[in-house]
């Protein structure tokens, strides 16, 4: 399992204990940070999309074009990322995943991705009259599901109390 010194880096550095929780279970943990590093990536990129779509709305120069740019575009997006981050917050951070919350944490993103999937505001964000391209549902529901699958996977090799089994 490598040297005292290896042992004793992987616990200082990376917050590892691998003389503890064996192999298996820094596997899982590396998978299940990889996931939560690809939906900080997802959600940067749509918070991006987002901020274009409010440029091009305050732009317009009329009030309500701005209006809309300053509250209601934030609105439509950030109930569905709070659900999100909600959900992946009770993971802890992506360097040191808590394995045991994933079952709650699935149950949140699960309804989450029916919540986007179904919001017609969305749709209406997507197709807008500017020419700005944003794919909210797709990069969230990617996103999402990815993050189940790779869950689901990691589950399927715990035992209850989070352990390998």
């Amino acid at each position: 399992m490598g040297s005292e010194a290896q042992r004793a880096w992987m616990l200082r550095v990376l917050g590892v204990d691998v003389q503890a929780i064996g192999r298996a279970q820094v596997e899982k943990q590396s998978r299940l940070a990889g996931a939560l590093r690809a939906w900080q990536f997802a959600r940067r990129g749509a918070v991006a999309n987002l901020q274009a779509l409010q440029v091009a709305f305050m732009e317009t120069g009329k009030p309500l074009g701005r209006y809309i740019a300053r509250g209601g575009l934030r609105d439509v997006l950030s109930d569905h990322l709070a659900l999100i981050d909600q959900a992946v917050d009770s993971l802890g951070n992506a360097s040191r995943p808590k394995l045991a919350k994933l079952p709650a944490a699935a149950a949140g993103l699960r309804a989450t991705l029916g919540a986007i999937k179904g919001d017609t505001r969305l749709g209406v964000l997507e197709s807008n009259p500017f020419g700005v391209t944003v794919n909210f549902r797709t990069q969230l529901s990617s996103a999402i599901s990815t993050m189940l699958a790779t869950f689901a996977e990691i589950e399927s090799n715990t035992s209850p109390n989070g352990n390998a089994p």
